[in-house]
Parts: C-alpha cells; structure tokens; sequence
C-alpha cells in the first residue's frame, strides 16, 4: 500500500464479531498504523491480528505462535470487540416456602427437631402426669438436667472464646455472654453441637417451668399466712368477753336458740333458691371453732364461725379443697386446741376448739340466709394468739 505522508489514509477491515461474519470498514491515518507497528511484535499467523511484544498467545483465537497449537481462551480474557455478550433476560422466579425448607442445613435441622422434640414431651408430661409430688419432682428433675445442660454447652463455648479474644475476662463468663457464643456461631457448622447443647438445655429448663408446670410460684413467694380481717378479729374479742361476762354455761343453756340465728334445722348448706344465688363467689374469713371427727386421726369437716353484723356467728361446715398438707396440718394443730364447749352458739355435735385458727373460704353469696353456700376451703390464715 502506498504512503505519501501523514495525510493518507489506510483503509483497513474490523471484525465486528466471531459468528457475525460482518465487517466493517475503517479509514486510519497511516501515521498511526507506523507508530502502532513499531510498538507491535508480530502478526498472528491465524487470524492475521497483530500481537504485541509482550503478548504469547493471541487474545482473538488462542492461537500460541511459539508452539504452532490453538489454546482456548476464557471469555473474559478475549478481545472486547472480538467478543459481544448479549444480555440474556432472566427469568423471574416467585419464592415459596418449600424454597425455605430447602435452604435449612442438615445440622438446622438436627437443632429444630430436637427443640421441637423437648416441647412435645413435656407437653405429653402435662397431659399424663397429675398434678401433685410426682410432677412437681419431675419439674425440678427436667429443670435441673437443663441447666446443667446449657452450663456444658457455655463453657465449651468459652474455651473456643478464649482462643478467639485477646482481651477476655474471666467476669465474661457470667457478664458477656453474647460475646463467648459469638465466637462458636462464626464457625458454624462445625460447632453446631455445642451450640445445640445452649438450645436444648434453654429449651428444657423454660419447658419444665411453663409448660410440665409441677411448681406453684405462689408458694413459692409467701411469705407466711395472711392475718385474718380486723372485723373478723374484732368480732372474736367481742364474743370472748361476752364469754367471760356469762360464763361457759351460757352457751349450752341457749342452744335451744340456735333457731332464730340460724336456718332452723342445723343442716350445713341450707336449701336456697338457686335462682336467687349470685353466680359470683366471694371469699369470706372464718375462725374454725370445731371439727366433725372421722376416725382417730381425722376430720370430716371444720366448723365456721364468722363476722356477721360485727357479731359472730356460726356459718357452716366446710370439708371441700382441703389439701391433704392443710389436713394433716390441723390434725397436728387441732388436738392441742380442744375445749368443752363451743366457742359460738351451735347445735352441731362436734370436738370444739378454741378461736386461735383462722381460714379463707369462698362461697356464693345469698341473700336468704347467713350461713356459707356451697362453701369450699381457700386457704388457711395467721394463727391467733
């Protein structure tokens, strides 16, 4: 091709692409194809593609000039106007939960199921076990092993922690937590069973409490029996002076009086129109001023007194919610208590005691009479001195 000077032209084809087979054609200044020739080595014997000095192998069809082979070339190693990558549209993909499912790893799973395996079984445990001493053992048992589950499980994490943190405490251990079980979260999976060990004891101990529930946390925070009310306390001085002022023998005169105070008949639960009762039940304080005795040992029921119009007054029996601990508590108490005569006016035959023992009894209020409906026992009270 012939030169005059800076002002000629070369005209000169590029290929567009590897599989168009178009090409186009350019004009250059020959003064530049002069200069790029003196910085180029020499041509591909292939493709005709002139390589640079430093090139080995050329970037257009892989062709190795040193070793006469074609070597194939990554697509992002080629030339850019070699290659043309067309932008293929992707297909939008909707999210569903089995894609969820999928994603969980195999020691995901080991630590899902076997929380879920703790809840079911103490939820079986709730549903077959009673309430009474073996759910409330079995409570504390499961309580215990999960603590000291979850202890191993954290003091593995703290050795791992230890290896990990330059500037650990030995507070730490106790203050910061969070820190130590980072360490071993960072290396999952491969610390996915002490981990499991933090889960499962957790899990255990929050089952034990909440879900078995053998433990009642209101006796756990008493802090002793309730005093009785000032009005039921008032009503006991009262009628003890009155006591003192007649005697004793007062008392077993006028039992043939009991009538006007009571519903005549000395039953326990006079008969009421249900129709009239209030459907809400309300606590009300007794002094127990007897028992009906069964056997040697025992009680039937315990017989109440309480504050009526600031005077005392007998309101019933009561046999119903005492707990066997509430039962053999007063077979202990009541043997020590006993007197000859009722502390109250009453009809019934019974071993009458003296006014020291209080309780809480809940009933269903009425109108039509002064004695407790269908009473059941609630809990005992502070004792009188």
């Amino acid at each position: 091709m012939p030169m005059t000077d800076d002002s000629d032209v070369a005209v000169i084809l590029a290929e567009d692409g590897i599989e168009g087979g178009e090409f186009d054609s350019i004009a250059i200044p020959v003064a530049t194809l002069v200069a790029e020739e003196a910085k180029s080595g020499e041509c591909c014997s292939n493709c005709q593609k002139q390589l640079a000095r430093d090139e080995l192998y050329c970037r257009r069809c892989g062709f190795y000039p040193k070793l006469g082979i074609t070597v194939e070339v990554d697509p992002w190693e080629l030339e850019p106007a070699v290659v043309t990558v067309a932008a293929v549209p992707q297909k939008a993909t909707k999210f569903s939960p089995m894609d969820l499912l999928r994603a969980i790893p195999r020691w995901g799973w080991i630590m899902i199921l076997g929380t879920l395996a703790i809840v079911l079984f103490s939820l079986m445990v709730r549903s077959t076990v009673p309430q009474g001493p073996l759910r409330y053992h079995w409570t504390w048992a499961q309580s215990i092993t999960g603590t000291l589950l979850f202890v191993l499980g954290h003091v593995l994490c703290c050795f791992v922690a230890i290896t990990h943190c330059e500037n650990l405490h030995p507070l730490d251990f106790f203050l910061k937590p969070w820190m130590i079980w980072g360490a071993s979260i960072r290396e999952l999976p491969t610390s996915y069973r002490r981990l499991s060990f933090l889960l499962w004891g957790e899990v255990l101990t929050l089952s034990a409490f909440f879900i078995v529930g053998g433990i009642q946390f209101n006796s756990l925070i008493d802090w002793g029996p309730v005093p009785p009310k000032k009005n039921l306390m008032k009503a006991i001085t009262e009628q003890a002076k009155k006591m003192a002022e007649e005697g004793d023998s007062s008392l077993v005169d006028s039992l043939d009086q009991v009538a006007d105070n009571s519903a005549g008949d000395g039953s326990d639960t006079p008969k009421t129109d249900p129709a009239k009762l209030d459907p809400r039940t309300k606590l009300q304080d007794c002094v127990i001023i007897g028992f009906i005795p069964f056997r040697e040992t025992d009680f039937s029921s315990l017989i109440l007194a309480a504050d009526i119009k600031d005077n005392l007054q007998y309101v019933g029996t009561v046999s119903e919610g005492i707990t066997p601990e509430v039962r053999g508590l007063l077979n202990k108490k009541m043997r020590k208590m006993l007197r000859a005569t009722p502390f109250v006016k009453c009809e019934l035959h019974g071993f009458w005691l003296e006014p020291k023992l209080t309780c809480a009894v809940s009933s269903i209020p009425s109108k039509e009479t002064k004695h407790l409906v269908r009473p059941k026992f609630n809990k005992l009270l502070a004792e009188l001195p």
